[in-house]
């Protein structure tokens, strides 16, 4: 945990620095481009590497098959994405270098993380941990030195190439010193088992990735403020994502007590940890003063302009304060079916308020509109946990 945390403590640090050398145009540019790659990377993974570290840990023998069956979708999944990207790179206004540089970039960090979920079904969390913070630390070291050199969106993402590139030959190099690498054959009947299981969760990251990223999507095609207006949003919607780390840490801490036949600890009993957090955190940037301050010293004078969005994404906090939770309870619970149709409803309403809102709002609306999505997503949730839980209790009677 210390180390994820590191890593994380980097990548915050080059998206301030990204935000100060390029500037709001500049950087509304690169985030919308890493916005649109995040997605499509995510689509070559469709819960593959969570399901590669849970059968590896069941069952470590058999640990070459799991890996193949994982490595054929993978690679089955990039060629599909590439597919798709050739005729597509020009539907999302953004130049074809900058697009390709970035896709190439997460595609390879994709390959890092899933090197690392590897490493963890054989209980080697540490050494995944210290692969992913060596990665982040990296992209720190290089990014910032292509930005303090002069380069603009395209250079700092050929730096992040580099990088993550590196990084994975690292990672194959440790991973062959420590774990079987050699995958066995592809098996079809092997393979569509593990395609069937890892669908669900896949879809559910997906999703949640996608909804994640769309508001700076929606600005970046339909908002009137330009790409200023999308560099003035993708740096509060950064401080946000930050910010989430702790809720996430408390949840990820209390998951092996979750998965429990009978959980050793309850949901509500972590949410009254997680929420007033997020409450707090929430009414704190809910004053100008602090937010228009904060944008500042952060991300510099250029970005006083989004202390409301900040403020507004604030009350987003108190929601992913519970959602983190939640996630992590219904996958635990075995409720991955259900988590994955939550968090395709929670895309659908998040799209369907940056539809109305974007157009009319701006950047105040793509922030209203993550600020539903999350609603909907602890409304959807807790009804979720509860039926799950009454649905326990019926059986055990």
């Amino acid at each position: 945990m210390g180390a994820e945390g590191a890593g994380r403590v980097f990548n915050f640090l080059l998206s301030l620095a990204g935000a100060r050398f390029l500037g709001p145009a500049g950087w509304g540019l690169y985030w919308s481009a890493f916005s649109v790659s995040q997605i499509l990377a995510s689509l070559t993974d469709l819960g593959n590497a969570l399901t590669l570290a849970r059968e590896v840990a069941h069952d470590r023998r058999r640990a070459p098959v799991f890996l193949g069956s994982s490595l054929f979708l993978r690679l089955a999944l990039v060629l599909g994405v590439l597919l798709l990207w050739v005729p597509l790179r020009g539907s999302f206004g953004l130049p074809t270098a900058l697009f390709a540089a970035m896709l190439a970039a997460l595609l390879c960090l994709s390959f890092v993380e899933w090197l690392g979920y590897y490493l963890r079904g054989f209980g080697l969390v540490v050494d995944e941990s210290i692969l992913l913070a060596f990665d982040c630390v990296l992209a720190f070291a290089c990014g910032l030195s292509a930005l303090t050199m002069g380069a603009g969106p395209a250079g700092l993402a050929l730096s992040q190439v580099a990088a993550h590139s590196l990084a994975l030959l690292v990672a194959i190099f440790w991973a062959r010193r420590r774990v079987p690498l050699s995958p066995s054959p592809v098996n079809p009947a092997a393979l569509s088992r593990f395609a069937v299981h890892s669908l669900p969760t896949g879809l559910a990251i997906l999703a949640s990735a996608a909804s994640w990223r769309l508001g700076v999507i929606a600005l970046h095609r339909y908002g009137a403020g330009g790409e200023v207006d999308v560099g003035l949003f993708s740096a509060a919607h950064r401080i946000i994502e930050s910010m989430r780390f702790l809720p996430f840490a408390v949840a990820a801490a209390a998951y092996p007590s979750f998965a429990g036949r009978i959980p050793s600890v309850g949901l509500w009993r972590v949410m009254r940890i997680t929420i007033p957090t997020g409450i707090t955190m929430g009414v704190l940037l809910w004053f100008p003063p602090v937010t228009g301050l904060l944008m500042r010293l952060l991300m510099g004078p250029a970005y006083v302009g989004a202390a409301p969005v900040l403020s507004i994404l604030g009350v987003a906090l108190v929601f992913i304060s519970a959602n983190s939770v939640l996630s992590h309870w219904l996958i635990a619970r075995r409720q991955e079916r259900g988590n994955a149709v939550i968090s395709v409803l929670y895309l659908a309403a998040n799209a369907a308020a940056l539809y109305v809102l974007v157009p009319t709002m701006g950047m105040l609306g793509a922030a209203w509109g993550l600020v539903i999505a999350e609603g909907v997503y602890s409304v959807a949730g807790l009804g979720l946990s509860g039926l799950g839980k009454a649905s326990t209790t019926r059986k055990g009677s």
